[in-house]
């Protein structure tokens, strides 16, 4: 596999936390929704991978890239998949490719943890982001 460089800090040997080697952060949902969100806007803004998870399925690790609310109002997370769990049929496409883009309710996930691995994106960025947030709250900074 190749790691892109990117300009983002790098926290190896930063974590006084008590967590694994590579988490920099993490907040389960048993402490509030608002905390996964917290997790998912500081990736964001630090550009940093997350491990994310639903109940009752094996953990997704992800990219994010927008973070807002959908047309109903529900809170949103646009993120680029590289790993994981995936329940769409035929599984993840290589890294790289376009169809692993996602949407999820942030209101649907229990876990959120920031990890220190390298960044992921696509070889072609889509034109739009469709309606899965029309109410940014936080974008990574160069994704136009």
């Amino acid at each position: 596999m190749v790691e892109r460089s990117v300009n983002r800090p790098t926290f190896r040997n930063r974590n006084n936390s008590g967590l694994p080697k590579g988490i920099i952060r993490s907040f389960p949902r048993n402490e509030g929704h608002v905390d996964v969100y917290a997790v998912l806007r500081q990736a964001i803004l630090n550009k940093n991978p997350c491990t994310i998870g639903k109940p009752g399925q094996p953990e997704r690790k992800i990219c994010p890239y927008r973070l807002g609310r959908s047309s109903n109002g529900e809170r949103n997370i646009i993120y680029y998949q590289y790993d994981g769990y995936t329940s769409r049929a035929g599984g993840l496409k290589p890294d790289g490719s376009s169809e692993n883009w996602r949407c999820n309710h942030v209101d649907d996930l229990s876990v959120a943890t920031e990890i220190d691995e390298a960044w992921h994106e696509p070889t072609i960025k889509p034109k739009t982001r469709g309606k899965c947030v029309v109410q940014q709250d936080v974008e990574v900074v160069y994704y136009d």
